[in-house]
């Protein structure tokens, strides 16, 4: 039987802090990276393991959209959720994939796989984790009557497509999609207490790569078998089997406190007595309150890195590391003003990605002519190179522009609020729009929440700022979830590039996988869905109320490990 493989992650020169998202984020604030600490001492010289084990770590979060384990998909939501979930394996602090709630995960032909797992494992309640819960989470996940973000994450098990029937004319069709012909995936079966059976709908490597995933996490039977009023008050107070619980109900817009759960059972546990997760506004705000010394740890946005090098890095409580964060513009192809590739390609060529790097972020990013971050393994530099569709090309971008019958009109272009830094490169390539091709345009911000609201409904009207932080490390991360038929929100489908993924899927072996989804990916040069922008660098500061600070096999903060000095 074949075990769960370690995959050891390509490590880029540069990279930015965590999400989005398991999927979408703010820019810069999404990432990847291999564990970095302090030097294990406080600023004064007291051993770091001289800390307060009660003491709390004061963190930042913009206010989440979910704390369901099957519905949020952006940053916020997954940032808390980690504090207070753990899934059946994890990335440790060398980018490796290691068994934690599952004892093991085993497999003969990528098909079906056998998850056993360890005992001991409790909510928060008290009440025991078991294979039900598992199956009973992911059956709830699945099914679109629920309305679950996450449900696209479990189209790999059998009995997904009859779950979920294909709308005959498309979501934006008159008719409704077909009532589902069965009530849970077929390929779910519990064996016994602690062992439960997956059954893919073909052979598929990535199956263990996606277990750390917050939408894999379990929430218990009684729960997602409860009705809407039980799953909204695991929202409002999530039970789940994490190093922390809730100390309290979400209050939201204000704050999410939590504290270290004594009956833990895995591995790390907690060195501090819990994390507040302090709701602002926007990453400016969360600036000042780390400048007044009122919060713990923070990421830096762009425009303060001078100041952060100035007054943090001089003390040691600094760091910039490699990510997994990619950021894009990308377009509503589900609109017919953007439906002309020739048109997208255009744009893509107007943009100066390397202005917008060096002037508005500080130089504190790579510009990206790809779509996989450069931690990722199957990245390339350019593989539009032949084509020039992500390069800075005005004359020829000028030519695709009138070819594709030019842009009526005035173009509006989407960024959430509270992003000082996305609304000044978005601006910025309205200008870079209007000055090469005459397009007058204007500016629509929503609430991070509200703004997933309209792309994931498909109801944006113009080009719209994104970025997408890896939910496991594999090239297919980065191109299904974005673009697939099933599961994009851009609107984009091509059955060739549902065919290249599907058979990179489909090999036993990453290294012959890659030149599938690299196939796939070289598809996007000439549709060109999104326009990619920069690949992130993580660069984050701490105050001397905190020693050890680490960031976990994804760039995201390990809280369980930072030490309360102060």
């Amino acid at each position: 039987m074949r075990r769960i493989p370690k995959l050891v992650r390509v490590i880029a020169v540069v990279g930015a802090l965590s999400l989005v998202a398991s999927a979408c984020g703010d820019d810069g604030e999404t990432g990847g990276t291999d564990t970095t600490t302090t030097d294990g001492d406080t600023t004064d010289g007291t051993d770091s393991a001289m800390g307060d084990p009660d003491g709390i770590v004061q963190a930042d979060v913009v206010e989440p959209r979910s704390l369901i384990t099957t519905h949020a998909g952006e940053s916020e939501g997954i940032t808390v959720l980690k504090a207070l979930c753990r899934g059946l394996t994890y990335l440790d602090n060398e980018g490796n994939l290691a068994n934690l709630v599952a004892a093991d995960i085993s497999t003969e032909d990528n098909v079906v796989w056998t998850v056993t797992l360890n005992e001991g494992w409790t909510f928060h309640d008290g009440s025991a984790l078991d294979a039900q819960d598992y199956v009973d989470t992911w059956n709830f996940g699945a099914d679109p009557r629920n309305g679950q973000q996450n449900n696209g994450f479990y189209n790999i098990i059998e009995g997904y497509p009859e779950l979920n029937p294909e709308d005959p004319d498309g979501a934006e069709g008159p008719q409704e999609a077909p009532e589902p012909t069965v009530d849970s995936l077929t390929g779910l079966e519990v064996i016994d207490e602690l062992t439960f059976q997956v059954t893919l709908t073909g052979p598929n490597t990535t199956f263990p790569l996606r277990l750390p995933y917050a939408a894999y996490y379990a929430m218990p039977s009684e729960v997602v078998t409860g009705g809407e009023e039980a799953v909204n008050a695991f929202n409002e107070e999530p039970i789940c089997n994490g190093p922390y619980r809730m100390d309290g109900p979400w209050q939201h817009e204000v704050v999410i406190n939590t504290v270290s759960y004594e009956d833990y059972a895995g591995p790390d546990a907690p060195a501090n007595g819990g994390v507040t997760f302090n709701i602002v506004t926007d990453s400016t705000t969360a600036w000042q309150e780390l400048v007044a010394g009122n919060l713990s740890v923070s990421n830096v946005p762009p425009e303060f890195l001078e100041q952060a090098q100035s007054e943090f890095e001089t003390a040691g409580r600094f760091a910039q590391q490699p990510s997994d964060s990619f950021t894009y513009m990308g377009f509503p192809v589900y609109d017919e003003q953007f439906a002309n590739p020739e048109l997208r390609q255009a744009l893509s060529m107007a943009v100066d990605r390397q202005l917008i790097v060096d002037t508005i972020l500080s130089g504190n990013a790579e510009v990206a002519h790809s779509w996989i971050a450069p931690i990722i393994p199957g990245h390339r530099e350019n593989p539009c190179s032949e084509l020039g569709t992500t390069e800075l090309d005005l004359e020829a971008a000028t030519a695709k522009f009138d070819a594709a019958g030019g842009f009526e009109g005035t173009m509006t272009l989407w960024v959430n609020a509270g992003n000082e830094t996305a609304e000044q490169w978005v601006t910025a390539i309205g200008n870079m729009w209007k000055n090469a091709f005459g397009i007058e345009f204007e500016i629509e911000q929503l609430p991070f929440a509200e703004y997933l609201e309209l792309y994931y409904g498909k109801t944006l009207t113009g080009p719209f700022r994104l970025g997408w932080g890896m939910d496991y490390p594999h090239p297919q991360n980065y191109l299904e979830p974005l673009y697939g038929t099933v599961d994009g929100y851009t609107g984009y489908s091509s059955a060739e590039f549902d065919a290249a993924l599907a058979a990179g899927n489909a090999e036993a072996e990453l290294d012959a996988a890659i030149p599938h989804y690299q196939q796939a990916e070289d598809l996007l040069c000439t549709d060109m869905p999104v326009i990619p922008l920069y690949f992130g660098v993580t660069t984050y500061a701490w105050n001397d109320t905190v020693d050890n600070v680490v960031l976990d096999g994804y760039g995201d903060f390990e809280w369980t490990q930072f030490v309360v000095t102060a």
